[in-house]
């Protein structure tokens, strides 16, 4: 019986880094995945997906790194065997608790309070595009390279978490096969800005993140 992909990591790499690397070196959740599955050394989300936002965010160190994101890549093994209906209810699931959980921490640390309460709220695109507009406002009029540089972050994580949301809607409208794994991508993104954006709070948001990946697989069932 193969070894789980959480003890291959830990016997050949120790722990996951945040990067690219070379074979035989350090790895990436991605590339420990390939070579655990027998394939060439790549990052690429070919099978599984794209985690390297995730892997590459402000994590507190590559313990905690590797802890979460070893549950998240054995939860999501089998991704490409779900069938795309319940890819997308997972990836607008995982949206929706990004806009409502993880934007407002980056919301309320460039002082939008009331963006990051709607997000609370609503949980909707709409109340991600408002916060991505107003924190967009809120960079133009900063007074120091720190506070644009943040508030442009989190205008970037509410960029991404809008469009994540969006692939339902996709979905519905083609009414066939969907590429969800950009909509996934852009949920990995809306949490690594995020974590730009509050860099005081970035290894809870990272760690959250994770939580909320795990739940998603937990509560969408396989039908």
């Amino acid at each position: 019986m193969q070894q789980t992909y959480g003890n291959f990591v830990r016997e050949r790499f120790g722990m996951l880094s945040a990067g690219k690397h070379m074979p035989d070196g350090s790895a990436c959740a991605l590339e420990a995945y390939h070579l655990w599955r027998g394939e060439p050394w790549s990052d690429r989300p070919d099978t599984i997906p794209d985690l390297r936002p995730l892997n590459d965010a402000l994590w507190i160190n590559d313990q905690a790194r590797t802890d979460s994101l070893i549950l998240v890549v054995e939860a999501l093994q089998d991704w490409a065997q779900w069938g795309t209906p319940r890819q997308v209810r997972w990836v607008c699931r995982v949206a929706e608790r990004t806009i409502r959980e993880i934007l407002p921490i980056a919301l309320k640390a460039i002082g939008l309070t009331r963006h990051a309460q709607q997000c609370r709220e609503e949980g909707t695109p709409a109340a991600a595009n408002a916060a991505a507009n107003a924190a967009a406002d809120t960079a133009a009029t900063a007074d120091t390279a720190a506070a644009t540089y943040a508030a442009r972050a989190a205008a970037d994580a509410a960029t991404y978490a809008t469009y994540a949301a969006a692939a339902v809607d996709v979905y519905v409208a083609v009414d066939v096969y969907v590429a969800v794994d950009v909509y996934v991508a852009a949920a990995a993104y809306a949490t690594a800005r995020a974590a730009a954006a509050a860099a005081a709070r970035a290894a809870d948001i990272v760690r959250l993140a994770a939580v909320i990946w795990l739940e998603c697989v937990v509560v969408i069932p396989d039908v």
